[in-house]
């Protein structure tokens, strides 16, 4: 894990990461601009599938 400071949302844009939980599904999360994030989750049902957000 990285020690990032995000002071203001300019520094926290184009933000990626995946997670994983404890049952070991992952989840893909990027802040694409000031009022849009993507995500997809990896595993299960609709594993592979990228939510957008508008």
């Amino acid at each position: 894990m990285t020690d990032t400071k995000f002071k203001t949302l300019d520094d926290f844009l184009g933000t990626h990461f995946i997670y994983t939980y404890d049952n070991g599904w992952e989840y893909e999360w990027y802040a694409k601009n000031d009022h849009t994030v993507d995500y997809r989750i990896h595993g299960g049902m609709v594993g592979g599938r990228w939510s957008v957000g508008d």
